[in-house]
């Protein structure tokens, strides 16, 4: 028995081919900056329609009731920033060989923070809860608790209602989240890279991913953010804040002149 098999003419056969090829050339111009999507610099940044070969969608807003996990999320970060500004209020402390835990809750006697040990990763290294600590010092509460921590090799870390204190080595286990919104010390993203390259550099520079790290460093529309430890975040609200006060935030024509004040973006 003989098939008739369907064989496509010629002019249809060409417009498949010449649609293919206008898909193709659209998602390889869209990487390289020449089309919408692409990277700023024309490197080959992979766009949204180069990734996803699927046209933009805009999203309309949904009304009606906030979702839980906006909810949730509101709470939580609002919880764990209480905690971020009690700790940078200046305390004074006058400890002579007192028990770990009992120097921990002196400290925190006056403020709205709970505290938990870890028992598990504590006991895996040399040092108790029992351990005696001694310290006279007026400081920030989180400087007077890293003193106090760092020789023991522990650390504390910000929960979204407490403070957790285990050993250094559980360190990249609890790495918090935290998002700076750039706009507030730059007028643009002229110099977004340059400064995520300094902070990469300059910041604890064998602890991030694209060195092997378990710290995260990334620029989403104006936020930086960053997974890493406290102590990295406390360096890196530093040097932002020693950039929001220098001249080099902009490089942009129309931002050069208010860039280059060097006012103190506080006063």
């Amino acid at each position: 028995m003989r098939c008739n098999m369907f064989k496509p003419s010629a002019p249809l056969l060409a417009c498949v081919l010449a649609l293919s090829f206008s898909q193709n050339g659209y998602s390889q111009s869209a990487g390289m900056g020449g089309m919408p999507g692409g990277g700023m610099g024309g490197g080959m940044v992979p766009s949204a329609q180069s990734s996803y070969n699927e046209p933009l969608v805009v999203w309309t807003k949904p009304t009606g009731e906030t979702p839980q996990w906006l909810v949730s999320g509101r709470q939580a970060v609002e919880s764990a920033h209480q905690i971020r500004v009690a700790l940078t209020k200046e305390t004074s402390c006058d400890l002579l060989e007192v028990p770990l835990a009992e120097a921990l809750k002196t400290l925190l006697a006056d403020t709205n923070i709970s505290f938990e040990l870890d028992l598990r990763s504590i006991s895996e290294t040399s040092t108790t809860i029992d351990e005696l600590v001694t310290l006279n010092a007026t400081a920030p509460l989180r400087d007077i608790l890293l003193r106090i921590l760092k020789p023991l090799d522990l650390r504390y870390h910000v929960r979204d209602s407490y403070l957790l204190i285990t050993s250094a080595a559980e360190t990249s286990t609890y790495n918090a989240i935290q998002t700076y919104d750039l706009a507030h010390i730059m007028p643009d993203n002229a110099n977004a890279s340059q400064l995520v390259a300094a902070i990469s550099m300059t910041i604890a520079p064998n602890q991030w991913s694209n060195e092997g790290g378990d710290n995260v460093l990334m620029v989403l529309g104006s936020l930086l953010v960053v997974r890493a430890d406290e102590e990295t975040q406390l360096e890196l609200e530093k040097l932002l804040y020693n950039y929001s006060t220098s001249a080099i935030q902009s490089s942009s024509p129309a931002t050069s002149k208010s860039s280059s004040d060097g006012e103190d973006p506080f006063d």
